[in-house]
């Protein structure tokens, strides 16, 4: 008797694009936040969202300093580069492991697709 298949987890899209200069500045004077509080700013964008083959890719820009309970997410498509930063919810959803075990989902709030506790990261 052979061994069950487990199947792979769903994947990550990891489309990638760089975020145009003018929208680096726009991070980095993010309204209500200070220089001095500012963590890194990323520039080159790799889509965090479930693979999907149409709408729009996703990623992270900043992450904003606690307590706030958002951080800044730029959008884009295949065809055209990310046009503006967004400051959106984080997710809420949690894996309902038991606690001390359990992983909150990276993304923000109502995405699309699966949480990023369900998804593999493909190899570069």
């Amino acid at each position: 008797m052979g061994s069950p298949h487990i199947p792979d987890p769903p994947r990550t899209c990891r489309a990638t694009a760089v975020l145009p200069p003018e929208l680096v500045l726009d991070a980095r004077d993010a309204e209500g936040h200070a220089p001095e509080t500012l963590m890194a700013i990323q520039t080159r964008l790799a889509c965090e969202l479930e693979a999907h083959e149409d709408g729009p890719h996703a990623a992270l820009v900043r992450l904003l300093p606690a307590p706030h309970g958002e951080n800044l997410w730029t959008h884009w498509t295949d065809d055209r580069a990310p046009e503006q930063i967004t400051a959106l919810t984080d997710c809420a959803r949690t894996n309902g492991a038991p606690s001390g075990r359990d992983d909150v989902c990276f993304l923000y709030g109502n995405h699309p697709g699966r949480c990023s506790f369900d998804l593999a990261t493909p190899d570069p």
